[in-house]
């Protein structure tokens, strides 16, 4: 069944936004779910839905939470908070956090 479409070029316009942006999202959160259930199948039942983010947006080359937290959208503090530096699950470092982690 087809939609009734707005006429106007305006309209039209933000009713697709609106609906495209919709099931992106959808996707999106379907996507996250499907990759935090595979992560605790492997073992991991300590990631969260906020590990997923930082885990996209990580490189191989030194990434600094500033950098990071650009990536993701979100705070530098955030992404502090949400970064596996507990010290039963976070990396250790002789002489503290590199450059841009403190």
């Amino acid at each position: 069944m087809r939609p009734d479409l707005p006429d106007d070029p305006a309209r039209l316009r933000a009713w697709r936004d609106a609906t495209l942006y919709r099931l992106m999202l959808r996707a999106s959160e379907a996507e996250r779910r499907e990759t935090v259930s595979r992560l605790r199948q492997r073992g991991y039942q300590d990631v969260t839905g906020t590990d997923t983010a930082l885990l996209a947006n990580l490189d191989t080359a030194d990434t600094t939470i500033s950098a990071l937290a650009r990536r993701c959208g979100v705070t530098r503090q955030a992404t502090s908070a949400g970064s596996p530096t507990r010290p039963t699950a976070g990396p250790s470092w002789s002489g503290g956090p590199p450059r841009g982690m403190r």
